[in-house]
């Protein structure tokens, strides 16, 4: 009897391993080779996440010194979207070895720099920094949110409703006081004609993301080349030397 029992669980096995292996393959095959696996009930599905060239677009350009500490992700789930698929957890998120802190953090730094600001990038604010009072303003960033989701699929076409949310701050040379700040949002609603599973579905999201992205950092252009953003930490620096003095 004991024997019986110990034979059918291990058929049962068989059979499940089986199963897997027939879900991986299809996973495989019905994304061409885009995923990767981190064990047999899950898969990653890797995200370029772009933006296009300015191409000149202030003509009055800015002049000052910006430093740009490093974004902190405050998202609490640090992948882009997750989903279950034939038993198996996708997950969508960034490039392999690409942190999305650091890749908005150089867009943001980007365009800062078309503005015509002079910018120093740090991955921390230490108080070294902030002794050498060199600077007319400190950006910081929070990664609010940076998700996106299906609210219906279908086999041909899938809902597509992502959302991007990015506070920034500029605080003082001395980081204590905050002169300007600004959550940049952006929400993206629209069909993508393909399963979420395909290839062709992956370039869809990545170029919804990429025009979310863009409008968020055309914002950013023009904030800060606004007579708003210049005069906040020009002010800041006149009265940190007067006060110095």
């Amino acid at each position: 009897m004991n024997w019986q029992i110990t034979n059918v669980v291990g058929e049962c096995k068989k059979i499940n391993d089986t199963f897997k292996k027939i879900i991986n393959l299809l996973l495989s095959a019905s994304i061409m080779g885009i995923l990767t696996y981190g064990c047999s009930s899950s898969a990653y599905i890797r995200l370029k996440i772009s933006h296009e060239p300015f191409y000149n677009i202030i003509e009055n350009k800015r002049e000052g010194n910006i430093l740009v500490i490093q974004f902190v992700d405050k998202r609490p789930n640090k992948y882009i979207a997750a989903f279950v698929y034939m038993f198996v957890d996708i997950f969508y998120v960034t490039e392999e070895g690409v942190k999305l802190e650091t890749l908005l953090t150089n867009y943001f730094v980007e365009a800062l720099k078309e503005v015509g600001y002079n910018v120093v990038f740090k991955e921390q604010l230490s108080g070294d920094i902030l002794s050498q009072n060199k600077y007319d303003a400190i950006i910081l960033g929070e990664i609010k949110e940076f998700w996106f989701d299906f609210p219906n699929i279908t086999d041909t076409a899938s809902q597509f409703y992502g959302r991007i949310r990015i506070k920034i701050k500029a605080l003082d040379p001395n980081g204590q006081n905050v002169l300007w700040e600004k959550d940049f949002t952006k929400e993206k609603r629209g069909i993508i004609y393909y399963h979420p599973l395909t290839k062709n579905s992956v370039k869809g999201i990545e170029r919804e993301f990429r025009i979310a992205l863009n409008d968020i950092l055309y914002q950013a252009l023009k904030d800060f080349a606004s007579e708003e953003f210049y005069k906040a930490i020009k002010k800041s620096k006149k009265w940190n030397k007067v006060l110095c003095m």
